[in-house]
């Protein structure tokens, strides 16, 4: 499964610092579908609600995601990632929101 994630250089950095090796880890990616402003507010609840972000960075993160059509959510192992993608993803059907996530090698 593919599952597309937004994060910023401040999330990156900070799991370098926690000592967290970035190797064989995983992006988490949200992808753009629509630019309203509900859409927006959508990404933003998606990513304080599954990636743990404050509304500071969920909002950096969305606004990436609107103007370069995809952002990084967060870096994990496989497994984690493919399920927080699964998560996202069936968060935004189950409200007939059009939001994708994608997986990719880090």
């Amino acid at each position: 499964m593919n599952v597309l994630y937004a994060a910023s250089a401040d999330h990156f950095l900070g799991a370098l610092d926690r000592g967290r090796d970035l190797v064989g880890s995983f992006h988490v990616i949200d992808l753009d579908v629509d630019h309203s402003e509900a859409d927006a507010d959508f990404v933003v609840e998606v990513l304080e609600t599954f990636f743990s972000m404050n509304r500071e960075q969920a909002t950096r993160v969305m606004l990436t995601v609107h103007t370069r059509g995809k952002a990084v959510c967060g870096v994990y192992p496989q497994d984690i990632a493919e399920t927080k993608a699964t998560q996202v993803v069936d968060y935004a059907r189950e409200h007939q929101h059009p939001l994708m996530c994608q997986v990719e090698k880090a």
